[in-house]
């Protein structure tokens, strides 16, 4: 999920910088990741977004109204919480603080920032929300490109997900889908929709039904278990954190997920594959054992990611060890003594690139080979292959592969494997090159893979993360050239690395980066250039010499 590090030291660097632009506004307002819910616990927590037209902008303070009728609101009576200061930086989850609030009750809130000018902003456009029941899921985000079979594969796949929320926040938990489809399309769903509340709800039944032992089941209100589905119990949570930056609930769900991974440890203490629960098999035929050990190797992987966020840091050490044992036990058991995988189906390369199981020296062997029977066969995958396939040939530098394979084989049960299944994440964020450096994007990562192909000249995007509105809009131009348009939110840092050949002249608004307000390059190679950017937003043009 994550290819480079940006730095935190950078924050007081720059944001020591004089600011530019106007007043800062608060927008978005949300209550547990929802707009306008009808349908809260009553211990909401409240979060916004911050706009601006100006560079460098940032929240110092913060004043929030929240009233029994929209009336009261409009005349400033904050009945409910009226709390106004000039140094509350948080606008993220908020815990309410007002008065206690009574179930099936209305609430109707607002908001203005304070900011780095000592200047307080514009009331926001009223909000509100009701103590009941499940709101649905509203769009985030949006794609486009001059590529016509791409858009389409984007609104099917939007269409597919949105009939699942549609499903669930009618009262049907299965209509999600199984929890392996639901973890595949985890990342998707945070793309493309409001779904945290979904998501919570569906994880919430998983944890009612589990086994004696701490299993999660094949499928709410199931009682069979195995290891392709259990771990949704683990990827969901993760997922949730480092979208959202929710870090509640990473905190709440540490003990559920560990005592999961404490049985499986107990059934396999020798990390082999040991099979447990119903019986798994994948479409090409990747032995179950092999299946276990890989997805073992990614759930132990996510839960050492997820032990700071839940605040158990020793329990990084511990798995840190449990993924030294995995590795060993898959050496022993699949590796080939010229460092080949004795299982060759496209699928147990692609886990084995994905779940943390090789050693790094083997990686690029197995990428080679992973290339070879792709230009050989084509996409010989199901739906557990799928979900890796594209991010896999993207952070290996094979983004032309991963376009050619979309642009030419997405049609049939090939299709199907895909929509829903991570292809709108890998639009999202290889293709438009929306990444998050720090959880809930409050620093980011703009890495443009940019196919080699003439068929695809342009994409534009936006996405409203929970640190506000991302917008990409890059453009092939003559003789090599390209533009890049980005807007990065208030309050937020982003690197920005740029494809650009030696030699090639970059220019932001007409100006070289060392002139323009908000960037600072920190390097150059041979292939790129790369930025660090404030908040506002940038026309980046790369020429040809």
């Amino acid at each position: 999920m994550k290819r480079a590090i940006l730095p935190t030291l950078l924050l007081p660097l720059f944001f020591a910088t004089s600011a530019i632009g106007a007043l800062i506004n608060a927008t978005g307002l949300k209550v547990d990741h929802q707009t306008n819910p009808v349908g809260v616990s009553n211990s909401p927590r409240l979060s916004w977004v911050l706009k601006s037209d100006g560079r460098s902008k940032r929240q110092l303070g913060c004043h929030i109204l929240a009233a029994s009728s929209a009336e009261n609101l409009a005349a400033g009576k904050g009945d409910l919480l009226d709390h106004k200061s000039e140094t509350d930086t948080n606008r993220n989850l908020r815990k309410w603080a007002g008065k206690p609030l009574k179930t099936g009750q209305e609430v109707h809130w607002k908001v203005r920032i304070f900011d780095e000018s000592k200047t307080w902003g514009d009331w926001s456009t009223p909000a509100r929300f009701t103590t009941a029941g499940l709101s649905p899921a509203s769009r985030l985000s949006g794609f486009e490109s001059n590529h016509g079979p791409l858009n389409m594969l984007y609104e099917e796949s939007i269409a597919q997900l949105e009939q699942r929320l549609k499903k669930i926040s009618a009262g049907n938990q299965q209509g999600l889908g199984t929890p392996a489809e639901v973890q595949r399309s985890a990342r998707e769903f945070y793309y493309n929709f409001d779904a945290t509340a979904s998501l919570l709800q569906y994880l919430k039944t998983l944890e009612e039904d589990r086994t004696a032992e701490g299993h999660y089941p094949s499928s709410p209100g199931k009682n069979d278990y195995n290891a392709i589905d259990a771990n949704a119990g683990i990827i969901l949570p993760y997922a949730l954190w480092w979208m959202t930056g929710d870090d509640e609930e990473a905190k709440k769900r540490w003990p559920i997920a560990e005592r999961h991974l404490i049985a499986r440890e107990k059934f396999d203490p020798k990390f082999t594959g040991k099979q447990w629960g119903t019986k798994i098999s994948v479409i090409d035929g990747t032995p179950p054992e092999y299946l276990n050990i890989c997805l073992m190797g990614m759930a132990t992987r996510i839960m050492r990611q997820l032990a700071l966020p839940a605040g158990e840091p020793l329990n990084v050490i511990r798995y840190k060890d449990y993924a030294q044992r995995i590795r060993e036990s898959f050496q022993n058991k699949y590796i080939a003594k010229n460092g080949s995988l004795k299982i060759k189906t496209q699928t147990a390369h692609l886990l084995a690139l994905r779940c943390a199981v090789l050693m790094p020296e083997q990686q690029q062997s197995i990428v080679n080979s992973l290339i070879s029977s792709l230009k050989k066969d084509g996409i010989k995958v199901g739906p557990l292959g799928a979900e890796y396939l594209l991010p896999v040939l993207y952070l290996t530098g094979n983004q032309d592969l991963a376009f050619e394979l979309v642009d030419k084989q997405m049609s049939g049960k090939v299709k199907e494997h895909f929509i829903g299944n991570g292809l709108t994440d890998w639009m999202m964020s290889s293709l438009a090159g929306i990444n998050s450096v720090q959880p809930g994007f409050r620093q980011l990562r703009l890495t443009p893979q940019i196919p080699s192909s003439n068929k695809i000249q342009w994409v534009k995007t936006h996405y409203d993360s929970s640190a506000g509105r991302i917008k990409i809009h890059w453009k092939k131009e003559d003789k090599g050239g390209l533009t890049f348009n980005c807007t990065v939110p208030p309050g937020v840092l982003a690197q920005l690395v740029l494809p650009a050949t030696k030699g090639s002249v970059i220019t932001e608004s007409g100006k070289t980066p060392k002139d323009a307000g908000g960037v600072e390059q920190v390097s150059r190679t041979d292939t790129a250039a790369n930025y660090i950017l404030q908040s506002g937003s940038y026309k980046f043009t790369v020429k040809q010499n």
